[in-house]
């Protein structure tokens, strides 16, 4: 939890309780309309089925998945900004199902706090108890097809939390995931209907989106460890035009097949190895514990650890990352690396943050910047200073890093940018016949900040 963020959303109450802001110019800037218009048409659907089959259109229509380097928000300002007419967009918040905001309030750092501290989605939320008085009431992790829609909500934040001169405004569709790695421990008889739960989720965020006639929308989904399998039925229930993949979903030749199936003209992985019958983007996550290593060797340490994600699925990542750190710290004639087993979760770091001391190392490549965040805050809580104890550096060069204090090291991949990608989609849909290509791999480098 982080002061500054809870700091943010009483600023927030703050401002919506008055009707606006002033910008750093002394401009003020009204958001009373807008906000009272927005509670007022907040309204909740399902679990039913949200349009009767007679009302859905008949017609064909193209759906295209892009993934791009930029928070939701700041991709919807990139919509709004982008229309020549009146196309509402709407971002799904991947929801709390229990508590509005989620932690919002404690200043908790995950998608639908950020959307909170952006805009008067916390605010609308508030409108619809009946979503979140049927899942305190419920026991299972599943949730229900519950979905709220928050019309024209108010953006006012980006994504450093600095004040918009000027505010747009962005429908919400607010819908919980079926928290997996609970279902598998409570409930594991019902794990396998886990994708179907998901892509009867996803049906009726879609319904929603298509009766108030939301043109584009906003998709963040994924989650450490989610299997190949379970991504691709879950993209394919979306008849998608194109698939891009990244981060820790590693799909296989099959998987690629299931989504052209689904008629997916151009499947794009981004990832350590090219996978038959798709583009593929190669990042070599070798290089990438490589270059975090030689980093900490070039800072004068010498007794190196290594997190390796417990969760399972980024073995692909995580090994390849391991050995790559272990090659630089053999070549530099160092005590070798230490691999360092760690959940994403508090009490993961915590516990190993406690027993930091007994293993005598002095820095840290932490696998990402969302373990490394983790840890650099239980090795602050244990008594120990970062960088002056102990160095710490991340990958995927992720915003929050930045924000945070001390600011976090990183490994960064020299990627294409989204024009470029946008351009290889575009192709591999017009000429779907065309053989897949390899691209990269792409260069690391690591990125010096303050926590080394």
């Amino acid at each position: 939890m982080s002061s500054r963020l809870r700091e943010i959303a009483r600023e927030n109450a703050t401002i919506l309780a008055a009707g606006g802001y002033r910008t750093r110019s002394g401009r003020l800037v009204s958001v009373a309309a807008a906000l009272e218009e927005s509670k007022a048409g907040t309204r909740l659907y399902g679990p039913n089925q949200v349009i009767p089959d007679e009302q859905l259109s008949a017609g064909a229509h193209d759906t295209a998945i892009e993934v791009t380097a930029e928070s939701s928000t700041a991709a919807a300002r990139r919509l709004v900004e982008a229309q020549d007419g009146p196309h509402p967009v709407a971002v799904l918040n991947f929801a709390s199902a229990r508590n509005p905001g989620g932690g919002y309030l404690r200043g908790a750092k995950a998608q639908e706090e950020a959307l909170c501290r952006a805009s008067a989605l916390y605010e609308t939320l508030l409108m619809a108890p009946g979503y979140y008085e049927v899942h305190r009431a419920g026991h299972s992790a599943f949730y229900t097809d519950r979905v709220i829609h928050s019309p024209g909500v108010p953006v006012f934040r980006d994504d450093r939390g600095e004040l918009l001169d000027t505010p747009f405004r962005a429908g919400f569709l607010t819908s919980p995931a079926p928290n997996a790695g609970t279902i598998r421990r409570q409930e594991p008889e019902r794990a396998p209907d886990i994708p179907a739960a998901l892509a009867r989720r996803a049906e009726r965020v879609l319904e929603t989106a298509a009766l108030h006639r939301m043109d584009y929308t906003v998709v963040q989904y994924g989650r450490p460890g989610l299997g190949g399998d379970e991504a691709a039925r879950a993209w394919a229930e979306l008849r998608p035009v194109a698939v891009i993949s990244v981060g820790g979903v590693v799909l296989s030749a099959h998987n690629v097949e299931t989504l052209k199936r689904a008629g997916a003209r151009a499947v794009v992985t981004v990832g350590p190895t090219r996978v038959p019958g798709a583009h593929a983007l190669v990042l070599d996550q070798a290089e990438v514990g490589a270059r975090a290593a030689a980093h900490l060797l070039q800072r004068g340490r010498r007794r190196i650890g290594v997190v390796v994600p417990v969760e399972g699925g980024l073995e692909p990542f995580s090994g390849p990352r391991l050995e790559g750190a272990r090659r630089a710290v053999r070549a530099a004639g160092a005590a070798g690396a230490v691999a360092l087993p760690m959940a994403r979760t508090e009490e993961s770091a915590a516990a190993l943050a406690a027993g930091w001391r007994s293993g005598g190392l002095d820095a840290v490549f932490a696998y990402n910047d969302e373990y490394a965040l983790l840890l650099v805050a239980a090795l602050h809580d244990a008594g120990l200073r970062v960088p002056a104890d102990v160095a710490v550096i991340g990958a995927d060069d992720l915003l929050l890093g930045r924000l945070l204090r001390p600011r976090l090291s990183t490994v960064r991949f020299a990627l294409p940018a989204g024009e470029r990608l946008a351009e290889l989609v575009d192709r591999a849909v017009r000429e779907p016949a065309e053989s897949a290509g390899r691209y990269g791999p792409a260069a690391a480098e690591a990125v010096r900040r303050e926590s080394t």
